[in-house]
């Protein structure tokens, strides 16, 4: 009897545990900075800076500045209480990426299962934590070097 109540008590505990993690995660997010493996631009003052070290021409690196600002620089995250995952290039609702939804599982892990604008389906590994009401995403899709997102909530 106690082990049965033991194993209720866990599990109500455990259970709680996931709802909150899975309810803060819920909201419009947008992006105030971004990384990847060669570069780190952060928003809105609209600053980039070259990580890899590549020596480039002028030419070439505002063609790679213009490719982040455009790619990455004004994306918005969605993460709804139903488990759906919607993300935007930026404010306006057309410019839909990707749209599936979520599955949230042990220490922070993310399975976003997703399609894109292609209509192809596409899985992504993430891991996320918030510190200081900002959500801190880590995108795996199929790149060697992580995308890792510092996102602020907005009003939806």
């Amino acid at each position: 009897m106690i082990k049965k109540l033991f194993f209720l008590i866990f599990t109500i505990a455990f259970a709680t545990a996931w709802a909150q993690d899975n309810k803060s995660l819920q909201g419009r997010w947008k992006t105030i900075s971004v990384t990847d493996s060669e570069t780190f631009a952060a928003y809105p003052n609209d600053s980039i800076v070259l990580l890899d070290g590549t020596k480039r021409n002028k030419i070439s690196t505002q063609d790679h500045k213009a490719h982040v600002r455009t790619t990455y620089a004004r994306n918005i995250f969605v993460f709804t209480g139903a488990n759906d995952f919607f993300q935007y290039f930026d404010e306006n609702p057309r410019t839909l990426t990707f749209d599936g939804n979520y599955t949230v599982t042990a220490n922070g892990n993310l399975t976003l299962n997703l399609k894109n604008l292609g209509r192809i389906d596409v899985k992504i590994a993430a891991k996320y934590y918030l510190e200081n009401d900002k959500l801190h995403l880590t995108m795996y899709a199929d790149r060697i070097h992580p995308i890792e997102y510092v996102l602020e909530r907005t009003p939806e």
